[in-house]
């Protein structure tokens, strides 16, 4: 899809307006948010009497916030707000231990009342629901350093949201654990998984976030250096698997492990990668590749290929890739090309959801993901 200028000019320009001392003038405020909770658990618990906060964001930046309790339905509201453009809301409140985050709401022209549904869900301390459809192990090789990005999509097929078994400090819990060698180093979480929300353990670290019904999103990456070469990557499947990818930039791989063959090669960024997959992996499964004929000096091509992918990796674009599978163009790997990258998927996102082919919770998340990765890139580039 084409991405036409005006419209890239126009998402530039409202990111511009949420950098540091840019803003808009308020008015008074004559707005209304009407909610009711709905318990989504088959003969769920009652809504009455819940705190319901409700944030005020200012060209995304949160600037107060207000909580109120439910009535007997569930039911609650919010009045005295600012309908202008540059202002938008968000409903939040945490139920049974787990927090619940509702889409951005934003008043449009001539409005000055809008209706909010939020589903929530009993809470359970049993994971057996929980299940990893699809997870990309992704490695790249470079002089005395491994890169390995996991990128894998998370199920919970059930009605209750996981809040964690394990309580492993006053108020948190531990929801999903991931596995790591123990030669792991620099651990930078993508996607849904957040830095302030993962603690580290032997052998791994943990998400204490909640697991909602449905699917979730989570990526993360990390270094191992190595010596020689020859390195073996070992890697234990934490839950069970439906599918899985294993893709490894270099020509001399052997891997060996439950239900892993070799599968067609991928070529992305221009550089060649083997690729490798199985199914209905079983926790404990391991999955082990012995990398050989590590490089001898650093591959330009491949150590700018990782900046992009990690630059990247909270806003998506590596999911992006990997499920569409579609064929990279030759580009530049600078700033400047990231930001023109999640530029046109954020205007591919508003078309999307336009189009009614997205859900608004998805849409929502992935823009902000994507902006908050341009604010960062345009505060950190030298223009």
């Amino acid at each position: 899809m084409i991405v036409r200028f005006s419209k890239i000019l126009a998402i530039v320009i409202v990111i511009i307006l949420t950098l540091p001392g840019v803003g808009l003038s308020a008015e008074s405020g004559n707005g209304t948010i009407e909610g009711k909770l709905v318990n989504g658990t088959v003969e769920g618990s009652s809504v009455a009497g819940q705190e319901v906060t409700l944030k005020t964001y200012r060209n995304d930046t949160e600037v107060s916030s207000a909580t109120v309790t439910t009535d007997a339905n569930g039911q609650f509201v919010f009045q005295g707000l600012v309908v202008e453009s540059s202002y938008s809301y968000q409903v939040t409140l945490i139920y049974q231990q787990a927090e619940y985050t509702g889409d951005r709401i934003s008043f449009g022209a001539n409005e000055t009342s809008k209706s909010v549904e939020m589903k929530i869900y009993d809470a359970t301390t049993s994971n057996e629901a929980l299940k990893v459809s699809t997870a990309h192990t992704v490695i790249y090789v470079e002089k005395g350093n491994i890169r390995v990005s996991e990128l894998l999509t998370v199920a919970n097929d059930s009605d209750r949201t996981y809040i964690g078994s394990r309580e492993i400090s006053p108020g948190v819990r531990e929801t999903i654990t991931f596995a790591l060698p123990k030669e792991a180093s620099g651990l930078q979480p993508g996607a849904s998984l957040m830095e302030c929300c993962i603690n580290n353990i032997e052998g791994g670290f943990v998400d204490t976030m909640a697991v909602l019904p449905g699917v979730k999103d989570l990526a993360y990456s990390y270094n191992i250096s190595y010596k020689g070469a020859e390195y073996v990557f070992s890697g234990k499947v934490n839950y069970p698997t439906d599918d899985y990818h294993l893709i490894v930039q270099s020509p001399n791989v052997q891997v060996a492990g439950a239900r892993i063959a070799q599968a067609e090669p991928l070529t992305i960024e221009g550089a060649q990668f083997n690729h490798f997959s199985g199914g209905n992996l079983a926790p404990g499964d391991m999955v082990t590749a012995q990398i050989s004929g590590l490089p001898k000096s650093a591959n330009q091509s491949t150590v700018l290929w990782v900046l992009l992918a990690m630059a990247a990796l909270g806003s998506g674009f590596v999911f992006f890739y990997l499920k569409r599978r579609r064929e990279p163009q030759s580009v530049q790997v600078s700033y400047a090309r990231v930001e023109e990258n999640l530029l046109a998927e954020i205007a591919r996102l508003d078309d999307d959801y336009e189009g009614g082919r997205i859900a608004e919770s998805a849409y929502r998340r992935l823009r902000a993901q994507k902006k908050a990765q341009i604010v960062k890139l345009m505060q950190s580039s030298k223009r």
